[in-house]
């Protein structure tokens, strides 16, 4: 999943770098690369994270998947979905 984040991450960066050229001051300069340094941070932990919570709730993964690298974690222990939560209405 750390693949996923990397275009996004890069586009931040390009679009950043656009703004400080833009605006051309020391206040945009030092926001943007907190923006920067938080997105490069914080992008590739939050994909790993949403990715073993669907591995945990036992979503389908896609059809053409080749491996599956969770499978095998002894760490993770997949839960059984819940029969304590509401029925839903499909109207």
């Amino acid at each position: 999943m750390h693949a996923a984040t990397k275009a996004p991450a890069f586009g931040i960066l390009l679009f950043l770098i656009a703004a400080v050229f833009f605006f051309a001051d020391f206040y945009t300069s030092v926001i943007s690369l907190m923006i920067v340094v938080f997105i490069f941070l914080t992008a590739p932990v939050a994909s790993h994270i949403i990715s073993r919570v669907a591995h945990l709730l036992n979503t389908e993964i896609w059809s053409k998947t080749n491996i599956d690298e969770l499978a095998n974690d002894t760490g993770i222990k997949k839960s059984e979905p819940s029969s304590d939560l509401p029925a839903t209405k499909n109207d």
